[in-house]
């Protein structure tokens, strides 16, 4: 989903926009109950760490992770 073979690398902050509209977007459309709003945002946090530890192995690392 996050990952499409059209692009050579994508970077943090259009990842961590892409996950927001993507909450917001499907918080719209389902007129989320707490469930789902809770799930929501876990999904948002999971999503931030895991791109922000890319980008940290990235920085000490010095490689491309997301090629």
């Amino acid at each position: 989903m996050l990952f499409r073979k059209k692009k050579k690398s994508l970077n943090f902050a259009t990842l961590v926009n892409f996950t927001a509209l993507q909450a917001v977007s499907s918080h719209n459309s389902m007129k989320s109950t707490s469930v789902f709003l809770s799930f929501n945002l876990y999904h948002f946090a999971a999503s931030f760490f895991f791109f922000f530890l890319v980008q940290l192995l990235q920085s000490v690392f010095g490689k491309s992770f997301l090629k």
